[in-house]
């Protein structure tokens, strides 16, 4: 928990296979058809921070202490 991952769109955004619909589209999912749309800028960058096991847990639950600190250094880039 609070790992920091970066990836760049498409080189290295992993993606989860499996079933969806239109409520639950993935990150990859999502960013291809943002990019089929002609709707993404030339470039992204995704942070991703690994959360505590259970989380996202309750909507409005807030942070858990292990992501929280790992948010100055994804803001850091």
């Amino acid at each position: 928990p609070g790992s920091v991952h970066r990836f760049t769109w498409p080189d290295a955004c992993p993606s989860r296979d499996g079933p969806t619909s239109s409520h639950g589209v993935g990150l990859a999912a999502a960013l291809g058809l943002a990019h089929a749309l002609g709707r993404l800028p030339r470039r992204v960058v995704v942070f991703a921070v690994e959360g505590e096991p259970g989380e996202p847990g309750e909507p409005g639950a807030g942070l858990s202490a292990a992501v929280e600190a790992a948010l100055p250094a994804v803001v850091a880039g």
